[in-house]
């Protein structure tokens, strides 16, 4: 009895170790993710073409920086100010949308642990010059597509 009790303990151990393993596996490719966000040189030189701007993205671990400059000599127009504050605000949980985090129900459970205890934030910069026009800073945790991760039954049927 005492011999069956054990194996019974051993392979619950064991059974409860490789969850926590996978978890953290995980959790740490998501993070080495999060952490290994560029904007390639290719990618910025096509996005600025035809634009007067300049892109660029800093990785400061837990936070995620998106500048766009303007030239000095640059008009900007209120009413465009404007218009980029918005297209901010949309393209800040734009990284929830991936696929992946729908498909993979292990990688999704990483993810969205590391967001939460990492504090994950988004933060858009547009400047004219050297003057900041705007900032914007939101912690992932707090969009929509956060919270639509963690409820998957609310998923609109694709």
């Amino acid at each position: 009895m005492s011999k069956f009790l054990i194996a019974i303990l051993v392979i619950g151990g064991l059974y409860m170790g490789y969850a926590k393993y996978t978890e953290n596996k995980f959790k740490e490719m998501f993070r080495s993710e999060i952490k290994a966000i560029q904007l390639p040189e290719e990618q910025k030189q096509a996005l600025q073409k035809n634009v007067p701007f300049t892109l660029d993205v800093q990785n400061n671990y837990p936070e995620i920086i998106h500048i766009a400059k303007f030239a000095k000599d640059f008009q900007m127009q209120a009413d465009k100010v404007q218009y980029a504050k918005m297209g901010a605000h949309d393209k800040r949980c734009d990284f929830l949308k991936n696929p992946k985090l729908k498909s993979d129900e292990s990688y999704r459970k990483g993810a969205l642990a590391v967001i939460e205890e990492d504090n994950i934030i988004v933060t858009q910069i547009l400047k004219h010059g050297d003057k900041e026009v705007f900032k914007i800073s939101q912690p992932l945790k707090e969009c929509t597509e956060f919270s639509q991760l963690k409820n998957p039954e609310f998923w609109d049927s694709e």
